[in-house]
């Protein structure tokens, strides 16, 4: 047999982490300040939601939405950018309310979703 001589990369990584951490990156403030034009964000206030899958479910009911989606040869796509993002440290912190304020321009920003999964409030101070 001939085996390859162990790299011990878990515990290379693992120093550089512990000696960044400590020591800092010496490439941090090095780097120039990129200067970006101010972007131009549409306006969704003059646009009314679109018709989705949630009035679909409304208008046929469990069983018949059912039976509908299984019939359809589309991918259906579902947005858990506000449910896995909820669940980071950073996102803990937002509350429902806040995430409701956004949630209609996401609507009319991406109509075509089957769902948006949208929550606050994993922490009790944050679940209003």
């Amino acid at each position: 047999f001939e085996l390859k001589p162990d790299r011990d990369r878990g515990t290379k990584l693992l120093r550089y982490i512990a000696d960044v951490t400590i020591n800092g990156y010496s490439g941090a403030g090095a780097q120039e300040v990129p200067d970006f034009e101010p972007i131009q964000m549409p306006s969704t206030l003059d646009v009314s939601p679109a018709s989705g899958t949630k009035q679909k479910f409304d208008e046929l009911g469990p069983d018949k939405f059912s039976k509908w989606l299984s019939e359809q040869k589309q991918v259906f796509f579902t947005d858990t950018t506000w449910r896995d993002a909820h669940q980071s440290l950073f996102a803990t912190r937002l509350r429902t309310i806040d995430m409701a304020r956004v949630a209609g321009h996401a609507a009319k920003g991406v109509p075509n979703l089957f769902s948006l999964e949208c929550w606050g409030g994993a922490t009790f101070d944050v679940s209003y």
